[in-house]
C-alpha cells in the first residue's frame, strides 16, 4: 500500500543512491575542489512530503552555495532517514559520512530526536493504534483511517485517558538522566569532528505548531546550550519560521512537516549563517 502508515510512503517514487541516500551518487573520494558538506537528520532532512529532491533544503543549500561563489564547487549530501535520532545519527556519521571526507556537518534537529533512556519514566504511548492488530495495515492502504486514529488520539488525549505529544515530550526532557544521555550524544560527534578538522552546523527545526505560545522554548534553549559547549555554529529556525502563518509552512494539516515554502526558508537561514560565519 502508499498510504501513511506505509513503509513505501516516504520512499514511493523517490531515488535512493548505491548508499541508501535521498541524492545522487557521489565519488567516495572528494576531488581537490570540492567543499563537502553532510546533512545529519531524520524525516525533516530526508525530505517527507517532498516530492522533488531538489526542493529539499541541503538540494536548495547546494544551489545557493555554488551561486555565490565561483571559485569552489559545494556538494551537500543528503544522509537524512525519516525517524531516526541523534543516537542512530552519531552511528551513521561514523559508518557512513566520514568515509565521503567531509569539511562540514549538518546535524538537522528536530524536538523529537531527544532520546529517552529514562527507564524510570512512567509515560503513556505517543500514538494509540484504535484497530488492535490491523490498524497498522489499515493505513497502509486507507487516508481516511489514518486521519480517524489522528483524531481520535486527539479525542483520548482530551478527555484525560493518555498524556498528548507535548506533555510526553516535555516529560522526556525534565529527566536529569535523558538531559546527560543526550549530552554525552552531541559531545561524541563532537570530538570526532574536532579530531578530523570537521566544522559542526547544528540546526534546530521547530514542530511547526503554536507559534504564538511556543511550548517547546527550554527544549530548544538545552540544545542550544549543548551546541555551544560543543563549539557548534547554531542556527535555530523557529524564529525565522515566526514570519509566517503556520499553514503556509506545513505539507498539509494531517503532515506538519515542512513543505517546499518551508525546506526553502531552512536553506536561506543556513546560507546567510554560513556567510556572516565565513563557514565557507
Amino acid at each position: 500500500g502508499v498510504g501513511p502508515n506505509s513503509l513505501k510512503f516516504n520512499v514511493e517514487n523517490v531515488h535512493l543512491n548505491a548508499d541508501d541516500m535521498r541524492d545522487r551518487d557521489f565519488i567516495i573520494k572528494k576531488p581537490d575542489n570540492i567543499i563537502r558538506i553532510a546533512g545529519l537528520g531524520d524525516s525533516y532532512t530526508f525530505g517527507s512530503g517532498i516530492k522533488n529532491v531538489n526542493d529539499t533544503y541541503l538540494k536548495v543549500l547546494e544551489r545557493e552555495l555554488n551561486s555565490l561563489n565561483s571559485l569552489k564547487i559545494y556538494e551537500v549530501l543528503n544522509f537524512g532517514i525519516p525517524g531516526k535520532d541523534t543516537e542512530d545519527e552519531l552511528e551513521i556519521f561514523e559508518e557512513k559520512v566520514l568515509k565521503y571526507d567531509p569539511d562540514i556537518i549538518m546535524i538537522g534537529y528536530v524536538l523529537n530526536d531527544f532520546k529517552n533512556v529514562d527507564s524510570n519514566l512512567k509515560l503513556s504511548k505517543k500514538h494509540i493504534t484504535i484497530v488492535p492488530f490491523f490498524g497498522f495495515w489499515l493505513g497502509n492502504i486507507l487516508y481516511s483511517y489514518t486521519i480517524f486514529e489522528i483524531k481520535m488520539n486527539r479525542v483520548i488525549e482530551n478527555i484525560g485517558l493518555k498524556m498528548s505529544t507535548t506533555e510526553i515530550t516535555l516529560k522526556e526532557f525534565e529527566s536529569s538522566i535523558n538531559k546527560e544521555y543526550n549530552r554525552e550524544l552531541f559531545k561524541k560527534i563532537g570530538d570526532i569532528a574536532e579530531e578530523r578538522n570537521i566544522k559542526v552546523v547544528l540546526i534546530i527545526f521547530p514542530i511547526i505548531y503554536n507559534f504564538d505560545n511556543y511550548p517547546f522554548l527550554e527544549i530548544n534553549s538545552f540544545i542550544e546550550e549543548v551546541g555551544m559547549e560543543n563549539n557548534f555554529y547554531l542556527i535555530d529556525i523557529l524564529d525565522s519560521y515566526k514570519e509566517y502563518e503556520e499553514s503556509v509552512l506545513i505539507v498539509n494539516k494531517y503532515d506538519l512537516h515542512p513543505n517546499e515554502l518551508g525546506h526553502k526558508i531552512i536553506a536561506e537561514a543556513i546560507s546567510e549563517m554560513f556567510i556572516n560565519n565565513n563557514i565557507i
